[in-house]
């Protein structure tokens, strides 16, 4: 699983939920990231279009045995290629993780790193075929 960490700050696409959606939503998307108590929930200020807005932020756990930032990267990459669970290979949801962030011109060097340990030089079919994604669909890149 990937996680925000401390320190710094991050570029990336937000979960929407409409108002009328989010008793229903919020549950699913609690329920998926906090499954394991790898994620701690914390609110967050983010910047829209320049304009801050408050949103939940799923990060990491630090205190968790299953947290492994501290693990160098060839063996994080290791752990990734032979790591599997019940939502499927570890190394598919890297690279899928990659391929969307690529789609979304967005860039994170220790991603790309690992991925590239794994030979990623493509998007997924999927997203070739894609019309350009709108933020208010961004739901789509949270796969189940």
């Amino acid at each position: 699983m990937l996680e925000l960490d401390q320190g710094g700050c991050c570029r990336g696409v937000g979960l929407c939920i409409p108002a009328a959606e989010a008793g229903r939503e919020s549950p699913l998307v609690w329920a998926r990231e906090m499954a394991t108590g790898v994620s701690i929930a914390r609110w967050v200020s983010i910047d829209v279009g320049g304009r801050s807005v408050r949103a939940i932020a799923f990060t990491a756990n630090r205190d968790h045995p299953r947290y492994a930032g501290s693990v160098p990267d060839d063996r994080a990459a290791a752990l990734i290629a032979a790591a599997t669970g019940q939502f499927g290979s570890c190394t598919d949801y890297l690279l899928n993780t990659a391929d969307h962030l690529k789609a979304l011109d967005l860039s994170d060097s220790y991603i790309e790193g690992l991925a590239a340990r794994h030979g990623i030089p493509r998007l997924w079919p999927c997203l070739r075929a894609a019309p350009p994604i709108a933020p208010e669909l961004c739901r789509q890149y949270f796969p189940d």
